[in-house]
């Protein structure tokens, strides 16, 4: 073969060798598999936060035959009675996690416990206060001695009741400022009828246990006694 040949044959195979290298088609990438998508976690349900539906009274069952509790004609709270359990008093009015609402192990309940049914109700107590006033006393800032002032809601008289019948005196702005014992009347009863803590108005008073009809007690500070002298 001639050096012309072989350089032409030479040629050809190279120009072949270069269209065959373009119509190969090219190694195809591999695909990425997407991930897969984590559902988003269902929130978690607070234990505090109980007793969320409206409590409906359904009537007295075994382990649930205590008294219901109104207020402001809303139905708030249950008074325990022998023989209840959480779970009947739930199932009573229609409501869960009462334990948790209320702050106590279901075991411990007992005759008497007043229950919430409902956050952030207010359950007023056998005798019907939702709270009670009573004195305070300051101590400290240098002062020999201490102050004296009322704490609690601001005093109502609810009405004349069975051994709590005396009579009430006002000041000119209608402030309660004091209660003339009746014959018959009890320490419990008067601080029940103002919602008042007994023992507070027993003490500002200066008397002691019993009562006398004529006993003037003072339900009112007077600016004079807001500072008490150490003795």
């Amino acid at each position: 073969m001639s050096y012309r040949a072989v350089v032409g044959s030479a040629l050809l195979a190279a120009l072949v060798a270069v269209v065959l290298t373009g119509c190969t088609a090219p190694e195809p990438k591999p695909t990425e598999t997407p991930a897969a998508v984590q559902p988003s976690p269902e929130p978690s349900v607070d234990p505090a936060l109980a007793a969320e539906s409206e409590p409906v009274d359904t009537g007295s069952i075994d382990g649930a035959e205590g008294e219901a509790v109104f207020y402001d004609d809303a139905l708030v709270g249950y008074v325990v009675t022998y023989g209840d359990i959480i779970s009947a008093i739930e199932q009573r009015f229609g409501v869960d996690r009462l334990a948790s609402l209320n702050g106590v192990a279901p075991e411990t309940i007992g005759p008497g416990d007043r229950l919430l049914l409902r956050r952030g109700a207010k359950v007023p107590d056998s005798s019907g206060c939702i709270e009670r006033s009573g004195l305070g006393f300051l101590y400290g800032n240098g002062d020999d001695g201490h102050r004296v002032f009322w704490i609690g809601p601001e005093l109502v008289d609810r009405g004349s009741r069975d051994t709590a019948d005396g009579t009430v005196a006002r000041d000119s702005a209608g402030r309660i400022m004091s209660y003339t014992v009746a014959d018959g009347d009890g320490e419990i009863a008067i601080g029940d009828r103002f919602c008042l803590e007994p023992q507070s108005f027993m003490e500002y008073s200066g008397l002691e246990w019993v009562l006398q009809p004529g006993d003037v007690l003072v339900l009112a500070v007077d600016p004079a006694d807001l500072f008490v002298a150490k003795q």
